[in-house]
């Protein structure tokens, strides 16, 4: 994401919610504030008991890579920063985590040490993006390292870029974990939907990376 001019900033404020994401107007406009904010939020459990997404296999030790995470909950991300008619709106739970322990009733199962496993986006809404260690994913395609086993562990930020005037609605993110070990498959394809909350977050994150 890049900072535009202020006139430019003065002539996106204008812009109706269909020509910002037809023209891609803005990401341009809150780069200083996705540089210099941080994005806590209320660490609560989904209806699994999790908080975070849990990357594991669905086979002992060999398989393919799964995901464990009750996506029916919607991920909550909260008012960052405004600038030029835009609001990031941002949320660093859920992480992403490792499994450490069996679970063969529900078909996951501990990833073998040494496996570095990536996150790769397959489609998003407009809005919606996902920012790890300094990288933003905004497009299919974009991949990031997430880490490797036994140390897989890390919180990013689940972002909206939304009209300075929309404080609701349901964004879609789908995503799928990847990895080069010859051992385990990608995962499946899930979707994540993130849903701006207004109040006040009451837990900080920092962006980690293990």
């Amino acid at each position: 994401m890049e900072m535009n001019t202020k006139g430019t900033v003065r002539a996106i404020a204008g812009v109706s919610r269909a020509g910002w994401q037809r023209r891609g107007l803005a990401p341009c406009i809150l780069a200083l504030a996705l540089a210099a904010c941080g994005s806590p939020s209320p660490v609560e459990t989904n209806a699994d008991g999790h908080v975070d997404i849990l990357i594991a296999s669905d086979e002992p030790g060999a398989g393919g890579l799964a995901i464990d995470y009750d996506f029916t909950t919607p991920i909550e991300v909260f008012e960052s920063a405004s600038i030029g008619g835009m609001t990031l709106w941002s949320g660093a739970d859920p992480g992403l985590m490792q499994l450490f322990s069996d679970e063969p009733d529900e078909g996951f199962y501990v990833l073998d040490d040494d496996v570095t496993v990536s996150l790769e986006i397959v489609a998003l809404d407009p809005a919606a993006k996902f920012k790890f260690g300094g990288v933003t994913l905004d497009e299919p395609g974009d991949s990031v390292v997430l880490g490797t086993t036994p140390r897989l562990h890390g919180h990013g930020e689940w972002q909206l870029v939304l009209p300075e005037d929309v404080h609701e609605g349901a964004y879609e993110l789908s995503f799928r974990v990847t990895t080069e070990s010859e051992t385990y498959a990608d995962s499946a394809t899930t979707t994540a939907i993130l849903a701006p909350v207004e109040g006040e977050e009451d837990h900080e994150h920092e962006e980690e990376e293990e």
